[in-house]
Parts: structure tokens; sequence; C-alpha cells
């Protein structure tokens, strides 16, 4: 399917449960523009696979799905655009992407989702929250994802979460910076920042407060850098786990947490 437009159109289910896909693209499926289009109650409100390029939805209610939107596909030049969009109430990932390093991410909203961005199997992305209006603080339970995300930024992002605010898995390298990942909830709540087996990655100018864990680094997680962040108002503001090797916590500002402000189970010291 080529250079089609379809406009005020809804693909929502009402059988009861959710079922199937609002939108389909596949089998190189390209310049097609989805404009203000609702699916609601499906699966996978949107998702782009197979490779195509230059398709776009904007100005759409994709919410209120499993997942709401998933893209995957190899080609670097893909160009798929993505803005102004709902992607609330979403039980699984508000908007996984895989292997689409030339995604365009603009204007979204991701309030109630389970999880909100989740980013995997790519590297020398750049996102930054504040410039592209991508609104994760009201996330239900993980913020930012990233699964094998390598060689990447993020920058001035709010993301909520009750379980987690930001979760790197073998993710290496990446730079964080100007992030606030704490916890709006009544009580302190999953951790700030998780790095599981993810190496070489940069913290800084960062906040965490509210949280059961500020940052928990765990067995695996080596040679990251944690530099001028405020963990604060925490049960415990940093947790170097047994195994996790040559972190450098420095020049940050750990205050008010009720339980430990940095805690080192691993064998050696720690900076």
């Amino acid at each position: 399917a080529h250079d089609n437009l379809v406009t005020r159109s809804d693909f929502s289910w009402s059988g009861g449960g959710r079922q199937s896909i609002g939108i389909d693209l596949r089998q190189g499926s390209a310049g097609n523009i989805f404009d203000n289009v609702t699916a609601h109650q499906r699966l996978f409100g949107a998702q782009i696979l197979q490779g195509g390029r230059d398709n776009t939805i904007r100005g759409s209610d994709l919410s209120d799905n499993h997942n709401c939107v998933f893209a995957h596909t190899n080609d670097s030049a893909a160009h798929h655009k993505l803005i102004d969009l709902k992607l609330n109430d979403c039980t699984g990932n508000a908007l996984a992407v895989a292997f689409d390093d030339l995604l365009e991410l603009r204007d979204i909203d991701f309030a109630g989702s389970n999880v909100g961005l989740a980013l995997s199997e790519m590297s020398g992305v750049s996102h930054d929250g504040q410039a592209q209006a991508l609104e994760l603080s009201d996330v239900a339970g993980v913020g930012l994802s990233l699964i094998n995300v390598d060689d990447s930024s993020f920058t001035h992002f709010a993301v909520g979460g009750a379980q987690k605010g930001v979760w790197l898995t073998t993710s290496d390298r990446n730079l964080f910076s100007g992030i606030d990942a704490s916890w709006a909830g009544p009580a302190p709540s999953g951790d700030g920042f998780f790095l599981d087996r993810s190496t070489e990655n940069v913290i800084r100018e960062s906040r965490t407060e509210n949280r059961a864990l500020g940052l928990q680094i765990l067995s695996g997680s080596n040679a990251n850098e944690i530099h001028c962040n405020s963990l604060v108002q925490n049960l415990t503001g940093a947790l170097n786990n047994f195994g996790a090797a040559g972190n450098h916590l420095n020049l940050n500002l750990i205050a008010d947490n009720d339980d430990f402000g940095v805690r080192n189970t691993d064998v050696a010291s720690l900076d």
C-alpha cells in the first residue's frame, strides 16, 4: 500500500476484549498518512513491520489498547513519523520501537500506560524529551525502557512510573542528562534509574526523589559514571550490588534518604 491518505476514521474494536490490529503497515507499505484516526481496544493500535518508508500517523488517538504503537524495521532510512498522538492507558507498551534509527517522534502523550517509550536494538539515536514534547511523567509502570540500545543520548525527560523511571538492560555507552526520574505517588516506590548488565553509561545532572531506590546498579553493570545528580528523599539514594564493579558516583547531592545514602554490597570499594 503506497501514498494513501486516511483521515477521520475509527478503527476501534467493540466486540469485547482486545482484538487484532487497528492500523497494520507491513510488506513495504510506504508514503501513507493516517490523520485524525482512532483505534481503541486492540492488541495493537498500530504497527509498522517488514520494511516500508515514510509512513506518518498524526493527530490521532491510539489509546486504550494493549500495545498502542509497535514499530519494527531494520531499514535505517525508514523515517516513519509519529506526531501529535495520544497513547494513554495502554496495558502493555505505549510506544515500542526496534531497529528504526530515523523514527521521528513529536508531541506524544503517554499518560496512564504501563510502559511509556520502549526502545530496543538500536544505536546512535538522540531524543530530547522537552524539545520533542514526549510526556512520560504520568506513565503507570516504566517510563523509559532500553534493551540493547547503545551510544545514544536522552536529555530533558521527566519519567514517571511506579516500577521504574529509566530501565536499562544490556545497554552501553549512553548519556542521560537532565532526567527527572522522581515518583509523584503518595509513598516511595520503585527505582529512579535501574541498570541491568549495562556498562559505561553516563548519568548526569538528573534527579530522583520519592523512590525506594533512587539508583540501582545490578551485577554486570560496570564502569558507569554517575555525576552531578540529586538523589534525595528516597528510601535509599543509590545501591551498587554485588558484581557491579568500577562504577563512579562523584559530585552528587545525596540527602534526606531514609535508610541509606549510598549502599555498596560489592566486595570492591566504590568510588
